[in-house]
């Protein structure tokens, strides 16, 4: 490996251990117990015509049963385009009802293109997803189906990623179709893809509706 590819396989790694840190489940209410939250997704005044159109781009790519789980808590979500903290490509936060994504899109389409960027939205919307509509038993359930990852990048990466991460980029890929090892560098804490993707899916959906 060249150096300069070395020096861009570290800022990777170093940007996906940093994504989403910061989704930690709410404590209140009780998990599962939100409402359906259905509505237009709202967006910061920072947000460009560019952002908005790589957002909204990113769910209408994602496959329809994630859509139809996605519009039930679109409503309760504002997008926020910024850097976290340095290197940090998305985090997701809950304060009341409402829940604040904010992505720092540029950092991600220059390493990933759109790839990257439809990757970004639909994990850290898959916090909200978890946040809102996942009771504990599916929580389980789901996660059981993904295998632990290997080593332990900063206490955070690999087999120390914890539930919520594996949740967040299994939601990812199942809803893109992309498990490509590039971009889960970027954003997957190192975590492999569920071990039958559509079965994870399928479960996910059922556990849902069931709740």
């Amino acid at each position: 490996m060249s150096p300069v590819a070395r020096t861009v396989l570290l800022v990777l790694i170093a940007v996906g251990l940093a994504a989403g840190a910061a989704g930690l489940r709410p404590t209140e209410p009780a998990e599962g117990g939100y409402p359906s939250a259905r509505g237009d997704l709202r967006y910061g005044p920072e947000a460009s015509a560019t952002d908005r159109e790589l957002v909204s781009g990113a769910i209408a790519r994602a496959r329809p049963e994630s859509r139809e789980i996605l519009n039930s808590v679109l409503g309760a979500v504002t997008i926020q385009i910024g850097s976290p903290a340095e290197g940090v490509a998305g985090e997701a936060r809950q304060r009341g009802d409402r829940f604040t994504v904010e992505l720092n899109l540029g950092l991600i389409y220059r390493l990933l293109g759109r790839q990257g960027t439809d990757r970004l939205v639909l994990h850290e919307l898959g916090h909200v997803v978890d946040w809102m509509l996942t009771p504990a038993p599916l929580d389980t359930e789901i996660d059981a189906m993904t295998p632990r990852g290997y080593g332990c990048e900063d206490g955070v990466g690999g087999a120390c990623a914890n539930e919520r991460e594996r949740f967040a980029e299994g939601y990812s890929k199942w809803s893109t179709g992309d498990i490509g090892a590039q971009a889960g560098a970027v954003l997957g804490y190192r975590v492999p893809p569920p071990s039958d993707l559509e079965r994870w899916g399928a479960v996910l959906v059922q556990g849902i509706r069931d709740r």
